[in-house]
């Protein structure tokens, strides 16, 4: 799991706003659940994460509390296996790193895991500068919101959507900036509209030959 260090968020995966001038760069930690399949009890339980470079070179390396026991059939989860105490910052150039996870315990137990993580002039997301959520060809209203975190004030002039192949020339499109003081993921939904109303676009042929469109921002 990948959470920006600086939201109340608990789970995980997810595009956070980067800018080039530093000043919107968030910092990471990393976290981990786990559970003990084993007959006999793990000691001295711990996750590293190493952060690579393209060239595999490690840039970075975070390491969680050790949890003295765990007992077989026993969980441990994020709460104690993260490394927010250390949270890591990336460069401010593009590239993309492999995060690597190690779970390892003092009876020589390693379990790995690796992700890819990519950063460009627009962006930090897992989805390595491509698109993976697709809506399919139903006619009926559907909808996505992305959360993100400024550190200081901003503009915002326009959000850039994907567009599958199959999406629909004339097809309409909404875009809502909403406020997300006192936001609860599970509970409290945002509902105040940045300007007061929501931005909407028509998709054009355009669009669809450049496999995106840019939505200008109203107010």
């Amino acid at each position: 799991d990948v959470a920006n260090t600086d939201t109340n968020i608990v789970g995980k995966y997810g595009m956070d706003p980067y800018n080039a001038a530093t000043n919107e760069i968030g910092t990471y930690g990393f976290d981990a659940n786990i559970i003990n399949h084993g007959s006999a009890t793990q000691t001295n339980v711990k996750l590293t994460v190493k952060i690579l470079d393209a060239n595999n070179t490690v840039v970075t390396t975070r390491t969680s509390a050790i949890k003295a026991s765990v007992a077989p059939c026993d969980t441990v989860t994020f709460n104690d296996l993260n490394t927010y105490s250390t949270p890591w910052t990336a460069a401010s150039n593009p590239a993309v790193y492999k995060i690597v996870y190690e779970v390892s315990s003092a009876q020589g137990t390693v379990v790995m895991d690796t992700i890819n993580y990519a950063v460009s002039a627009t962006h930090m997301a897992i989805d390595r500068g491509t698109y993976f959520n697709s809506w399919g060809t139903s006619n009926g209203a559907k909808g996505t919101i992305n959360q993100y975190e400024f550190t200081n004030d901003v503009e915002i002039s326009s959000v850039r959507v994907g567009l599958a192949s199959t999406s629909t020339v004339g097809g309409q499109m909404e875009l809502y900036i909403l406020d997300t003081t006192n936001f609860v993921v599970t509970s409290i939904p945002p509902s105040t509209v940045v300007g007061g109303y929501p931005s909407t676009y028509t998709i054009t042929q355009s669009d669809l030959t450049a496999g995106y469109a840019d939505i200008p921002v109203t107010d």
